[in-house]
């Protein structure tokens, strides 16, 4: 059975973006790896991300359906491979993704567990820490932080013809609207929508 490798990152939903930047700044010694609103990075060891903020639109009230709290846990594997494994394991189960994206810096496969939480299977895109952070700080990222829609079964396809573990992550920057596409995503995921109207 493929199992993660590590748990990736938190990402929280807030209405206090800059105040929650600030206190994990200081009580756990982060850093900003990125930060483009909606979505604010942090980082304080390897990862190029271990804690997020997305940012929610409108004024803050009392906890329901769209309140701050946890957005997603995030567990990495070792290989594209090994997510198409999973993704084939799971779908056996009648376990089927939301939502599969390329984001740039991972290869993401979105579930939802039982309670509805949101769990991200993932591979990172870079061996290197230090490279995916310059894609984040770069300009396909400045344009585009949320990235394209994969196929799974494209993907495995794909896999099986003898694709190569760099043809499995290869990038497309092919997303004309990355906004609405973001609103897509969470409308799938059943997660709070985001306010594009500034982008």
């Amino acid at each position: 059975m493929i199992k993660p490798t590590k748990l990736a990152h938190i990402v929280l939903n807030t209405y206090r973006s800059e105040e929650m930047t600030k206190w994990y700044c200081a009580v756990i010694g982060a850093e900003i790896a990125y930060t483009n609103p909606p979505i604010t990075f942090l980082r304080y060891d390897d990862e190029h991300h271990r804690i997020g903020f997305a940012q929610m639109p409108g004024e803050p009230h009392e906890k329901d359906a769209v309140s701050p709290g946890l957005q997603h846990i995030a567990f990495t594997f070792g290989s594209a491979r090994d997510v198409l494994t999973k993704y084939e394991e799971l779908k056996e189960l009648d376990i089927m993704p939301r939502v599969t994206c390329n984001h740039g810096p991972t290869i993401s496969f979105y579930y939802r567990d039982p309670d509805g939480n949101i769990v991200e299977m993932m591979v990172d895109r870079f061996a290197e820490m230090d490279d995916a952070i310059a894609f984040m700080n770069g300009e396909i990222f400045a344009r585009n932080p949320v990235g394209f829609t994969i196929h799974p079964e494209e993907m495995l396809e794909q896999m099986r013809a003898g694709a190569s573990e760099e043809e499995l992550l290869a990038y497309k920057d092919i997303e004309k609207d990355p906004w609405a596409l973001a609103v897509r995503q969470r409308a799938a995921l059943g997660t709070a929508t985001i306010d594009v109207s500034s982008k």
